[in-house]
């Protein structure tokens, strides 16, 4: 059987330090492959040992776009990872 892959798509804007560096810390020993979709203007704040994490990584927007529009831009990131990440949609 094949090991599953899960990107995680994490919306934020103006997020707490403290409890953004938690949900980092508690979602990437769970996924393959986290973005933070960040609807600002600069990149949220992360500890240093996130921001190195090969698994990591950060979209920032440039302002705020709407959730809507922050998580379809976190998808379509996803989209362009190679294989074998397979697309499944949740409804």
């Amino acid at each position: 059987m094949s090991e599953a892959h899960v990107i995680a798509i994490v919306v934020t804007y103006r997020p707490e330090p403290e409890p953004l560096q938690r949900l980092v810390a508690a979602t990437l020993p769970q996924v393959t492959v986290m973005v933070l979709v960040h609807n600002g203007r600069e990149a949220p704040p992360l500890p240093v040992q996130a921001g190195d994490d090969p698994r990591l990584h950060i979209l920032v927007l440039g302002e705020n776009l709407g959730v809507a529009r922050a998580q379809n831009e976190g998808i379509r990131w996803a989209q362009r990872l190679p294989n074998p990440f397979k697309r499944t949609t949740v409804s």
